[in-house]
């Protein structure tokens, strides 16, 4: 019995994380792969291999896992869509700025002053993606219940431990 609980209370705190985190990861995942809805990212948000939109299967396995209501499941999709909306800009820059820097690393004679400008531009625009995706979880949390919001903050992971599977675990 303690077992199953364990399995299920972990595979819940694995979707949650994910659900959460899907909103404001880059296209195609830390690697610059398609992600395909591998673990740890949402369908959609990963590439030209990606067929459903994060919030499908997803957001349906939260809502299960924490007993949303319609209203709750309409509300996170809500937000997610109006983040995705917002973010997508920030991610296009992203990707830009991933493939230029790709290019400075390499380039013949190495130009320091341009990888480092390069390197600032994505601390940048980590720190903006980082801050679209705190302001997400606040915003699903506000419209949790006490009860949904302790065991969603039970299913997360540890800071540091990221998100397992799809990509080497970055």
């Amino acid at each position: 019995m303690k077992k199953s609980l364990f399995i299920s209370t972990l595979a819940l705190l694995t979707l949650l994380a994910a659900t959460l985190y899907a909103v404001a990861a880059p296209p195609g995942g830390p690697c610059g792969g398609p992600c395909g809805g591998q673990a740890g990212f949402a369908a959609g948000d990963g590439g030209p291999d990606c067929q459903e939109p994060s919030d499908g299967p997803m957001l349906g396995r939260m809502a299960k896992v924490l007993d949303l209501t319609e209203a709750q499941q309409a509300s996170i999709k809500k937000i997610q869509t109006t983040e995705r909306e917002k973010i997508a800009p920030l991610r296009e820059k992203k990707r830009a700025n991933r493939e230029a820097l790709r290019q400075a690393e390499t380039a013949s004679p190495f130009d320091e002053s341009a990888v480092r400008t390069l390197a600032e531009e994505r601390g940048a625009l980590e720190t903006e993606l980082t801050i679209a995706r705190a302001r997400t979880h606040s915003q699903i949390d506000a419209i949790l219940t006490p009860a949904q919001r302790d065991l969603a903050a039970k299913l997360r992971p540890e800071p540091g431990e990221g998100r397992k599977g799809g990509h080497g675990g970055r």
